[in-house]
């Protein structure tokens, strides 16, 4: 998800590479390629293992539903920064950029489609500013860096041109309206419709996880998330053992607050053994033995300001 879901401006690969190779240096043993539901069941490895921790992370996108979202040239933010994941750089060079949404990974490809030569980028959100989900420091550097925040304007409908592929979006103008849960929720404004030209519309409203293996095991799902209680152990009695982290998707990069959540976590569900193994696991008698650790030292991230760096690498 790491390299997937947060474009290498932010986090570069090499310290990627280094946190992973930190780890491995552990004495985890990984096992990549591997589909739960279709190469092991679930249950398989609740046979093999004492506890099992599930954080998946969110690969999939949500639709805004509104027409003309299938044209061509409409994508999803998931579908673009996986595929710069890949190092399969959309050519934006001269085009003009619309995304919808106000989270950190709107912020994420807005700032990256910058990067990628776009003559403009315009960034659509139905509240205000200071109602977006992004960091504020995420919404600073994407002005900083020339990205058009539209607020208060609601997605109705993307326009297709002759040949078939996106040419706008169109935008009711919005108010705020009723305090709900902490934000004004907007209000349609009595004002006309906006067409905002685009070349590219990406679709940046949430991700979600991919369910249907866990569902078939039995694991508690609501509203396409795992249910889990306050302390991660999912809200199913039967499922001793089994716990995920609790946390929200547009936190995934904020490495310090996730491992210091994830250690937490770590020690509140049921079954786990100590910490001074520090996460080799804890196979049943008859499961692979595990590779011994190697002496190593973790590497921080460190990090730099996205501010310094103008390219995706």
């Amino acid at each position: 998800m790491l390299r997937y879901g947060i474009p290498s401006y932010r986090f570069p690969r090499e310290k990627l590479d280094q946190e992973i190779n930190s780890i491995l240096s552990l004495g985890i043993t990984v096992h990549t390629e591997v589909d739960v539901g279709k190469d092991i069941q679930f249950e398989q490895l609740r046979g093999q293992y004492d506890s099992i921790y599930i954080s998946i992370g969110a690969h999939t996108d949500k639709k805004t539903g509104i027409p003309g979202e299938e044209s061509p040239g409409v994508v999803s933010a998931v579908e673009m920064l996986r595929a710069i994941g890949d190092n399969e750089m959309p050519d934006f060079t001269g085009k003009k950029i619309v995304v919808i949404g106000g989270g950190n990974v709107a912020m994420d490809v807005t700032r990256s489609a910058v990067r990628l030569g776009a003559e403009k980028v315009s960034c659509v959100y139905r509240r205000r500013q200071v109602d977006m989900t992004a960091l504020p420091v995420e919404v600073e550097g994407a002005v900083a860096e020339g990205v058009e925040l539209l607020t208060l304007m609601a997605p109705v409908r993307i326009e297709a041109g002759e040949d078939g592929r996106a040419a706008a979006l169109w935008v009711q103008p919005q108010i705020p309206g009723q305090i709900r849960s902490g934000r004004p929720v907007p209000q349609n404004a009595l004002q006309p419709e906006i067409r905002i030209p685009a070349d590219i519309v990406v679709v940046a409203v949430g991700q979600g996880i991919e369910t249907m293996a866990f569902e078939h095991a039995g694991i508690p799902i609501h509203r396409g998330t795992i249910e889990a209680l306050s302390d991660s152990t999912l809200a199913k009695t039967d499922m001793d053992g089994v716990g995920r982290l609790r946390y929200r998707p547009r936190l995934r990069h904020q490495g310090h607050r996730r491992r210091q959540g994830g250690r937490r976590q770590y020690r509140r569900i049921p079954g786990l053994p100590p910490r001074d193994l520090r996460g080799r696991g804890h196979p049943r008698p008859g499961a692979p033995e595990q590779v011994p650790p190697r002496p190593g030292q973790h590497h921080g991230t460190g990090g730099r300001r996205a501010e310094e760096r103008l390219s995706l690498h």
